[in-house]
């Protein structure tokens, strides 16, 4: 007997060929199979359609960023703005000698607008920026301003001095015109070298 006549006497083969139901549930498990195996191959060519534009649109990104002409004149323009604003905050050799010219600077600016004044010298931060090293030295000040007064109080504190802020102020006319202000001043370190 060869394999053929073997295959088709077989009793597995005799009752698919008889039993027209499970005929028809081979159909639609193949048709499944089928369905599944399309749908797979097409989110794989989908998911190299994506990485093959990204690539493309990077390249396309890259072509631009090379024929786009530098702005140096810009680029300058920023660098000038920099060292200005750099030059302008006032330099220290140590924390404590910014803590002490901040101190010595809030005196100054507050002394005769503030009475019954309290300094306090909350700390020091060490800050770097652009490959130079700061100190913000925040100080509290509390004491009783006239109202006509906080005007020129806050004015003292505005942006002509670019390395003076004020981080928080709380003035309560009602309790005997109490002011409380928190200021920052940054100091730039000077380097021994």
């Amino acid at each position: 007997m060869n394999i053929p006549n073997a295959w088709l006497n077989n009793k597995f083969v005799a009752e698919f060929q008889s039993n027209l139901r499970l005929q028809w549930m081979t159909v639609v498990i193949a048709a499944i199979l089928l369905v599944s195996l399309t749908k797979h191959f097409a989110d794989l060519i989908e998911s190299e359609k994506q990485q093959i534009q990204t690539s493309i649109d990077l390249a396309e990104k890259y072509q631009r960023t090379a024929s786009s002409s530098f702005d140096t004149e810009g680029v300058e323009k920023l660098k000038q703005t920099q060292t200005s604003w750099l030059d302008a905050i006032p330099s220290a050799f140590s924390a404590s000698i910014a803590e002490a010219s901040a101190l010595s600077e809030v005196e100054q600016k507050v002394n005769k607008l503030i009475k019954a004044k309290r300094l306090n010298l909350i700390g020091s931060e060490e800050l770097t920026f652009a490959s130079e090293v700061f100190w913000q030295v925040r100080i509290e000040i509390a004491g009783q301003v006239n109202p006509a007064n906080l005007i020129d109080l806050l004015a003292n504190f505005d942006s002509k001095d670019r390395h003076v802020r004020i981080a928080s102020m709380q003035f309560n006319p009602k309790a005997a015109n109490t002011v409380n202000l928190v200021v920052d001043i940054m100091f730039k370190r000077v380097s021994n070298a």
